[in-house]
């Protein structure tokens, strides 16, 4: 049907920023655009002018359907931030491969600030 699930979010992206959307969500409509096919990623992305609205329709994992507008991140913030989160993720699996429990733990502690942060210069904006 098109309809997409939300299996993660950018740390400090606008979906995750804004704590309405959760793991498992359906989008099923973007910008009052039905999705169909593979055109996601292209509807998400849409004028790509960061700041500008985009409103997702989706239908909560209560059956509850409700519209959520956010405002997009520029590509380049999104591919950064993207690049950071997943540096992150590549330290703590060679810490937790070589059995370093205080360098994975250290690593989680890095990702919860970064992520916080991330959320109130999110706000702030």
């Amino acid at each position: 049907n098109g309809a997409g699930f939300v299996e993660s979010m950018l740390p400090g992206g606008p979906a995750h920023s804004s704590r309405r959307i959760d793991k498992g969500d359906q989008i099923i409509k973007v910008d009052g655009a039905q999705l169909m096919g593979s055109n996601l990623l292209n509807a998400i992305t849409g004028s790509d002018i960061p700041g500008s609205v985009v409103i997702f329709t989706i239908k909560k994992q209560s059956g509850e359907v409700v519209d959520i507008p956010l405002n997009r991140m520029s590509s380049a913030k999104v591919v950064g931030t993207r690049r950071i989160f997943d540096n992150f993720r590549e330290i703590q699996d060679a810490a937790t491969q070589d059995g370093n429990e205080d360098a994975v733990l250290i690593v989680q502690e890095t990702l919860q600030l970064w992520e916080t942060s991330l959320i109130v210069q999110h706000n702030r904006d």
